[in-house]
């Protein structure tokens, strides 16, 4: 019977114990990401061992590794961050180590990080950090709409380019003209605006008039119309998602005035 107390005993206190470190590990990473948001060195210093290194991939210089706190305090005077969310995604502890994984949230990005502790004098501290950013993956109604903008635009200003980016490389546009019913490719149709100034307006006024998305395909209708010339066309698109983004594989068109 004894025992069996001794054995809850200890039981209880390695629960309170590893409570007790979660507590600890959580005001330690809540340190670090309010000093990180309002810019304050001091607490960020309360969250980070004096030789915690930051390491992480840079798009321009590759692999880079640096003291944290080093950093920090290179960003001291400057202006706290707004529209940012943070939070604390995951904590995992065995003894005196522990990792966990925090999140910055922004309207168009979150930075993601890894962080490692160790318990230190019997206190918790970071000792290392790696981090990446991450887009956020944008709703599909705004990336075609996207997709659209670019053919309305590129054909507004005589771009050719950009019509052509809005266009799979493959894709098919049927059309009416002096020459009846045709076939065209996109480099074909962005053709009839070559002999336009580039970046100039040419009198053509686009708007979206519906998109109906059903998971990787869309279906959508625009007008275009030049008002001095007194035309209007209804222009009929079908998109495809790809690797690449939304892109257009269809169009047809008709004039309705």
């Amino acid at each position: 019977m004894k025992r069996i107390l001794f054995v809850v005993i200890i039981l209880f206190f390695q629960i309170h114990n590893a409570q007790s470190d979660r507590v600890k590990i959580k005001e330690v990473l809540t340190n670090y990401q309010n000093g990180d948001t309002n810019k304050k060195y001091k607490v960020l210093e309360k969250a980070f061992h004096s030789k915690a290194m930051m390491k992480y991939v840079s798009s321009k210089h590759g692999y880079k590794e640096c003291n944290a706190l080093e950093v920090f305090k290179g960003e001291i005077g400057r202006v706290p961050e707004k529209n940012r969310e943070n939070i604390i995604t995951s904590i995992d502890i065995t003894g005196k180590a522990a990792s966990a994984k925090l999140q910055a949230v922004y309207p168009k990005t979150t930075v993601v990080d890894y962080v490692s502790l160790l318990k230190i004098e019997g206190k918790w501290k970071i000792v290392s950090k790696v981090f990446s950013k991450k887009e956020k993956e944008q709703p599909d109604e705004v990336l075609v709409k996207k997709t659209l903008k670019n053919y309305i635009n590129g054909s507004s200003y005589n771009k050719l380019d950009t019509i052509t980016s809005a266009f799979a490389s493959n894709a098919t546009l049927y059309l009416s003209g002096k020459d009846g019913f045709k076939r065209y490719t996109p480099q074909e149709y962005a053709g009839f605006f070559k002999r336009g100034e580039k970046g100039k307006f040419n009198g053509r006024r686009g708007k979206i008039l519906s998109i109906e998305i059903t998971k990787d395909i869309a279906t959508a209708k625009v007008e275009i119309a030049n008002p001095e010339q007194k035309w209007v066309y209804i222009d009929l698109f079908l998109l495809k998602k790809k690797e690449n983004g939304w892109r257009i594989i269809s169009k047809t068109a008709t004039r309705v005035n």
